[in-house]
């Protein structure tokens, strides 16, 4: 089975869009635009403090939080980082080559943020280890923001309703129409080991954080975002 984050470096090495490239549809492209601004309402950005992004990806995010705060952090492959660099040139922000939590981080910041990162675990003790190497590097009354949940059960309600129904009819004409200028680049993700979500494992994981004392809440995605419909944040806060 193939590591989803190899795969996400073999993408890097791709001649696919940086919309690719960042895990979205070139269709999304958009949407995409609108993360940044709901990502800094969710965490609370302001001068002063220091931000993280593990699995920053080609930055398409991080370029755009980096002027909300005093330093800008990011992690993630070699390859991939090699396309962030190139993607945010004067920018100031500090990015780090290699696999997290295995590349060792030396600091430790007042808000963290992983987006579309945590279901490319291989399983939920694998989740709960990330999460945790991810709070150590938090400030007291920082914020961790795990963005971007993909939620199987939050996917068949909106499915069964009738602005499902014609959303998805309406996606996979787009998708066809796309997919027919280029060839698919995530079947390297075809065979990837992945952690599914429901509404129960989300709440599993909002039930373990809460009794180690962090405060935990869900936030809703606004619709207007890449998946707005079918995934959801999940913010922790340490005391």
């Amino acid at each position: 089975m193939k590591d989803p984050f190899e795969a996400f470096g073999a993408l890097a090495r791709s001649d696919a869009s940086v919309t690719l490239k960042a895990g979205r549809r070139n269709m999304q492209a958009e949407a995409e635009s609108f993360i940044p601004e709901d990502i800094v309402q969710k965490l609370s950005l302001t001068s002063g403090q220091s931000l993280l992004e593990i699995g920053c990806g080609p930055a398409t995010i991080l370029k755009e939080l980096a002027p909300y705060v005093f330093r800008t952090v990011g992690i993630d492959h070699t390859d991939v980082i090699a396309v962030a660099k190139e993607q945010c040139k004067s920018t100031g922000i500090v990015f780090i080559a290699g696999a997290f939590p295995e590349t060792r981080l030396n600091e430790t910041f007042d808000r963290i943020l992983m987006y579309s990162v945590i279901q490319y675990q291989a399983n939920l003790a694998g989740a709960f280890r990330f999460v945790d190497a991810a709070l150590a590097l938090l400030n007291p009354m920082g914020k961790l923001l795990i963005g971007d949940i993909p939620n199987a059960d939050r996917t068949r309600r909106f499915r069964e309703s009738e602005e499902g129904k014609k959303f998805e009819m309406e996606w996979a004409a787009r998708k066809g129409i796309e997919l027919a200028t280029y060839e698919d680049p995530f079947t390297l993700f075809a065979d990837a080991v992945t952690l599914g979500f429901d509404d129960a494992r989300i709440d599993e994981f909002i039930s373990h954080y809460r009794k180690r004392g962090y405060q935990v809440s869900t936030l809703p995605q606004s619709h207007k975002l890449p998946y707005g419909y079918t995934r959801e944040d999940m913010l922790i806060q340490s005391l």
